[in-house]
Order: structure tokens, then C-alpha cells, then sequence
């Protein structure tokens, strides 16, 4: 919103965590044969067995017909910043999820817990200080 002014845009899911603007010129948007077209996970392992690729190399041979591997690099290391954030900063939450279900958070609770008075300053000390305290912390359910 600008002075009271409403805006609108609409952004739409290609796939594998890529989202495009509307009326953006978007190759990765078209049509196009896949050298490997998959489905179902047994797809995937056929191809694999079939071509003597790893998952990620038949993943990214079809990848490359919607964009370059430049940019599909690229989109996957912002899809893992933004998920890292999201894990960072939902375990530093306490209070209420949003909607209205009134469901407590229990990861910053959890998170207190597993590392007591260890300190850290970001996301990949604090994700050192979890691992080493995760091998000796019971971890217990409930409601």
C-alpha cells in the first residue's frame, strides 16, 4: 500500500520452488520435453538405472531445459537461505502460530532446552552448538 493505494500481483509456482511474476517474460514457464520426464519416484529410479545418473544429475538435466544451471543454482541457494531463516527464526519464537487454532509454538521452548546457556551469534554457530547438544538431549513428546 502507497498513500492508501492498493496494489496487486499475482505470482505463480513453476516448480521445484521457483515462483514467477505474472507477465514476466518467463521461459521457465513454457512448455518443454524433458529429457527425462518423471512423476513418480519409480520414474526417478528408472531413469537413474537407466542412464547411470545420480538423482541430482537427472534432476538437473531436466532443470536445464527450463534455465540455465547458472540460475538453477541460483534459485535453489535462495530457496535454502529463505528455509534457514524460516528454521532460525521459528526456533527463536515463543507465543502462538498464526490462524486462529491457538497452537502454542514449542520449537524456541525446545530450542532453550536443548542448548541451556550455550551462546551463539547466527544461524551456523547456533546450528553447531544444536548438533553437539542434540547427541545427548532425550527428546519427549507431548499432547
Amino acid at each position: 500500500m502507497t498513500n492508501g493505494e492498493q496494489t496487486a500481483t499475482t505470482y505463480y509456482s513453476i516448480g521445484g520452488g521457483f515462483v514467477v511474476k505474472e507477465g514476466e517474460n518467463n521461459s521457465a514457464g513454457a512448455q518443454v520435453d524433458l529429457p527425462f520426464p518423471i512423476d513418480t519416484a519409480r520414474q526417478l529410479l528408472q531413469w537413474c538405472i537407466k542412464t547411470g545418473y545420480s538423482i541430482s544429475e537427472v534432476v538437473m538435466e531436466n532443470e536445464l531445459a527450463w534455465r540455465s544451471e547458472e540460475d538453477t543454482r541460483k534459485g535453489v541457494m535462495n530457496i535454502w537461505r529463505v528455509m534457514k531463516e524460516c528454521i532460525y527464526r521459528g526456533s527463536h519464537t515463543s507465543g502462538e502460530l498464526p490462524g486462529g487454532l491457538k497452537v502454542a509454538r514449542r520449537a524456541a521452548a525446545l530450542n532453550k532446552r536443548l542448548l541451556k546457556d550455550r551462546t551463539y551469534n547466527d544461524y551456523e554457530s547456533w546450528i553447531k552448538r544444536s548438533a553437539k547438544a542434540a547427541v545427548i538431549l532425550p527428546i519427549r513428546w507431548t499432547g
